[in-house]
């Protein structure tokens, strides 16, 4: 009795481990069939498979098309396989062998289940039977090449379907072309949110011709099956309304000659490069329009942005963005626009805004000939050293206003917020205009009688279109720590001398009243009443108590074996010539001359640069001292450097000779 048991023990055991097996190697003894077909060839002929016919189909079949032709497959049945794959330059066009036709992708041992390559493409194009392409649960895909779902004459409702977030996977150079009478939502309306990413480089192409198709979206606000990845295009071509209430895009394109399209909706919609290539879309969103990269509107084409009730444009990205406008761009009155972007914005087409700027973050260049103008309807908030307008500003309309106007940090400038501004305009209409940019340097003779000084380091220019020739304004110069005098006590000293003063030509010429400077010597402003006349403005005094002075933008040194180099710039735009002086000091801080230059006004553009070939042995300092042909004298900050073998020595902790501030000098042999 033991040896029968024995016996029938060691035979159960033999054929549950045959079992076992046969079980392991059905998992991984998928097919490989081969599609060996051109042209037109139906999906169930077994011999259209190679290297074996495929006839009797399994749910974890590989099929393979690699043969690089272009092929149409017809009658492909609702069947599950394994992996499906189009390589080597291939065309594939699928259609299906009856209504709601679905072949779905169950996985198999690759990584990848379906994949196009880039190069090949994997169509669906049919009128009468939809075809469903369905990436499983477990199962993923990745692709490169190109895929359009469209029909000829019937609508239909091809998709592509993944059960999983990131199911899909679109990979540069791929293009996704929802075409011609494709209806409906192409990645589903129900389902996982976030199956199908389409990355940097891949385009997805919402082509409808004058049949409106759906959207790729599908979800209801704000989920979604699809996600539009940075560098990522949509791109609009139909004349059908795109989703956008709610919706995150990447960069989008409208590019249909006839569209004419208008949209609205309560929740903004967030888009990096909006281009307008061909057609008009009015984005009326009173949710607001988030624009994070860049806004062009090629020649002849329109984008309106005119909500029925208050809307927003917000430019909030986080590198410089630019407008470009070679068609029409309209700002509508409900329409505020918010720059917030540390980065920056720059106009590359003249723009017009009429509702309300606010300024957050962020310069916006008008680079001359630009203008960014506001209608007699819009104003400007929130102008400050972290945000202003660099370039020219119009306002158009009879009132009061402060042009956001300044310069960014350059030449030794701090740069910032500098306005200026009109008040109390008398004999003006709601057509009138004025023009203002602020801008560094000053040039011209100073000719009026009593005016003494005019700052030579900037300037504004105010420019006037009027009906009445009689209108008049105040006006009003700012000086800030952001301004050219870089807030130093040297540059204002004494308010009650302060005036406005105008240039006509080359010729300062007039000036306005005295004692109506306010504020202190690092900022303030100073008014002229009554102004009739256009022209550039500047801040001048009539007493040499005010330099206004020529200003040493840097002076910096290095050691060369023995020689140490000494490099500056200065700005010295208002005078014909200035004399400059380097001067150099041992440890007693006696200072003597090393050289002396002359330079004109456009030769102080340039930086200057000395080679001292003798220093003495220790600490040597330096400084430059600018005199103007009126006799001002301006000093440098003063530097150090050792001349010695070894060894280093903090060269002094003292106030700059202009600005009260304290500096620390360390130099090293």
């Amino acid at each position: 009795m033991k040896k029968i048991y024995a016996l029938i023990f060691q035979t159960r055991f033999f054929v549950v481990g045959t079992c076992a097996l046969f079980c392991s190697l059905n998992v991984f003894s998928q097919t490989t069939y081969t599609w060996n077909q051109t042209g037109t060839a139906d999906w169930t002929v077994p011999s259209n498979w190679g290297p074996m016919p495929r006839t009797t189909p399994a749910p974890d079949d590989i099929l393979v098309f690699n043969n690089g032709a272009a092929t149409t497959v017809t009658n492909v049945p609702s069947q599950i396989i394994g992996e499906l794959s189009v390589t080597a330059n291939t065309a594939v066009t699928l259609q299906g062998a009856a209504a709601a036709t679905v072949l779905s992708i169950n996985g198999g041992a690759s990584t990848i289940d379906l994949s196009v390559t880039a190069g090949s493409a994997l169509n669906i194009i049919g009128d009468n039977n939809d075809v469903t392409i369905s990436v499983l649960t477990g199962a993923s895909a990745v692709v490169e090449g190109n895929m359009t779902f469209s029909a000829t004459s019937i609508s239909t409702q091809h998709k592509l379907l993944a059960a999983d977030a990131n199911g899909v996977i679109f990979n540069t150079p791929a293009v996704f072309t929802q075409g011609f009478r494709c209806t409906g939502n192409v990645f589903g309306a129900t389902g996982t949110p976030n199956s199908i990413v389409f990355n940097s480089g891949t385009i997805f192409i919402q082509d409808g011709a004058t049949v409106a198709n759906g959207n790729p979206f599908g979800l209801t606000a704000p989920n979604s099956k699809v996600i539009f990845n940075n560098g990522s295009l949509y791109r609009h071509q139909q004349q059908g309304v795109p989703s956008l209430t709610g919706r995150t895009y990447a960069d989008f394109e409208l590019n249909y000659p006839t569209a004419n399209i208008s949209a609205v909706g309560g929740t903004a919609v967030n888009i990096d490069n909006l281009t307008i290539t061909a057609g008009i879309i009015n984005l009326n969103l009173t949710g607001g329009v988030n624009i994070k990269n860049n806004l062009l509107v090629a020649a002849g084409q329109t984008l309106v942005f005119n909500p029925a009730t208050a809307g927003t444009v917000t430019f909030n990205g986080t590198t410089p963005q630019t407008i470009t406008n070679n068609g029409t761009l309209t700002f509508g009155a409900n329409e505020a626009v918010v720059i917030n972007n540390a980065a920056g914005l720059t106009l590359n087409s003249d723009i017009t805004l009429n509702n309300a700027l606010t300024l957050t973050a962020g310069v916006i260049t008008a680079a001359n000939p630009r203008v960014l103008t506001l209608s007699a309807t819009a104003s400007v908030t929130g102008a400050s050293n972290a945000s202003y307008v660099n370039g020219k500003v119009q306002k158009i309309g009879n009132t009061a206003f402060v042009f956001p106007v300044g310069k960014p940090a350059s030449g030794g400038f701090a740069g910032g917020y500098v306005p200026i501004e009109i008040l109390n305009p008398i004999n003006a209409t709601i057509t009138d205009s004025y023009t203002a940019e602020y801008l560094r340097g000053n040039t011209g003779t100073i000719t009026a009688m009593g005016l003494l000084t005019v700052s030579e380091m900037d300037h504004w220019t105010l420019d006037r279109t009027v009906t009445n020739p009689l209108a008049t304004i105040d006006l009003i110069l700012n000086w800030t720590a952001e301004s050219s005098g870089n807030g130093s006590p040297n540059f204002i000293t004494d308010l009650p001398s302060l005036v406005a003063a105008r240039k006509a030509g080359t010729f300062w010429s007039t000036y306005g009243p005295t004692s109506l400077a306010t504020g202190n010597v690092i900022a303030g402003q100073v008014v002229w009443n009554a102004v009739s006349t256009s022209g550039p403005f500047a801040i001048g005094s009539i007493s040499f108590a005010n330099p206004l002075p020529a200003i040493v933008n840097y002076i910096n040194g290095t050691k060369q074996g023995g020689q140490n180099i000494i490099n500056w710039q200065v700005s010295c735009i208002n005078n014909t010539e200035v004399t400059m002086i380097l001067e150099r000091a041992g440890a007693d801080k006696k200072y003597n001359t090393v050289t002396t230059l002359k330079a004109t006004a456009a030769r102080c553009q340039q930086p200057f640069d000395y080679s001292d070939a003798n220093p003495d042995n220790g600490i040597n300092y330096y400084r430059l001292k600018v005199i103007t042909p009126k006799g001002k004298e301006t000093y440098s900050n003063t530097i150090g450097l050792l001349n010695n073998e070894a060894g280093f020595d903090i060269v002094n902790l003292m106030p700059n000779i202009i600005i009260t501030t304290a500096q620390l000098n360390v130099t090293a042999a």
